[in-house]
């Protein structure tokens, strides 16, 4: 969390410590933060300052549409836009989503999901479809890790995330 933009990058990191939400990430003691303070002030790094977590990063690739209609490409270009937004919203400062005009290159193409993820720099890939399913559409997101670093900070090989393969979205058409 940017506290304030013009703050040095060090003082923001004491600054957003010491207001965390969760009392036990912020400073145990006055004593703690006033060192912190001290040391940015003489130009020193903050020496109990905890390191933040990179931010996940994640792409959402655009939706293949699967109804059989080329008329309903609408219908997965607004999915996609729809979870780009939603995720995006979500948690901003642990969860980076890359626009939808970067993505939108990766629209019928072949290139490989790990591929993808190192073209973007992200750490996981979101796939999905849109298809018919009697009177309605359903879709069905998949979420991939990219092989460039996993939450933990290790190079990982392609494979499937439970966390969206399960997900499945339903709407009805109007």
């Amino acid at each position: 969390m940017k506290v304030r933009p013009s703050l040095a990058p060090e003082l923001d990191h004491v600054v957003g410590q010491a207001m965390s939400k969760r009392p036990a990430d912020r400073y145990q003691t006055m004593e703690e933060l006033r060192e912190d303070l001290t040391a940015v002030a003489e130009g020193l790094k903050p020496l109990k300052a905890k390191a933040r977590p990179a931010a996940i990063k994640l792409a959402v690739l655009p939706f293949a549409n699967l109804t059989g209609d080329p008329d309903q490409e609408f219908l997965s270009d607004g999915l996609t836009q729809e979870m780009i937004a939603q995720l995006g919203r979500l948690h901003p400062q642990s969860l980076s989503v890359i626009a939808r005009t970067s993505v939108m290159r990766y629209k019928k193409t072949d290139t490989p999901i790990d591929q993808i993820g190192r073209e973007l720099g992200v750490d996981y890939v979101l796939e999905g479809s849109a298809q018919r399913e009697g009177a309605g559409y359903a879709s069905s997101p998949s979420s991939f890790r990219s092989g460039i670093r996993s939450s933990s900070g290790r190079t990982s090989s392609n494979g499937r995330c439970r966390a969206f393969s399960a997900c499945k979205m339903r709407s009805q058409r109007r």
